[in-house]
């Protein structure tokens, strides 16, 4: 079986940035995350939250499902890859990691990487 990580981006504005402004910074990211050959698909979302999120109107997320793993490098490669991308975008700063397999616990994690799943080769 092969995995393919979901990958996620959580993303934080300026303290104070406006829902307007907020996406139009999410837009840019969306623009490159689109132009990634490894990118299946993915989801943007902006403001809100959940029990598990904090619900600042300054956050977004975005999730990536990435092409199996024989069209693409390591998903360690593709964090790295997308962090160095994402940087460009002022006034947002995104911290892209893999999605551990089972999630226990609550909270999103901020660290520069964060691997937790392991990938198949077969």
């Amino acid at each position: 079986m092969r995995i393919r990580v979901l990958s996620l981006s959580l993303l934080k504005g300026a303290q104070g940035i406006s829902y307007d402004s907020l996406v139009r910074h999410q837009l840019a990211l969306n623009e490159i995350v689109m132009k990634l050959p490894w990118v299946d698909s993915f989801n943007s979302t902006v403001g809100g939250g959940s029990a598990s999120v904090s619900q600042s109107s300054n956050q977004g997320r975005i999730f990536i499902h990435m092409v199996p793993r024989n069209q693409r490098g390591p998903a360690v490669d593709m964090v790295q890859e997308i962090r160095a991308k994402l940087a460009v975008v002022p006034g947002i700063n995104a911290y892209p990691q893999i999605l551990p397999t089972i999630r226990i616990g609550g909270g999103a994690y901020k660290e520069s990487v964060s691997v937790h799943a392991a990938e198949s080769g077969h």
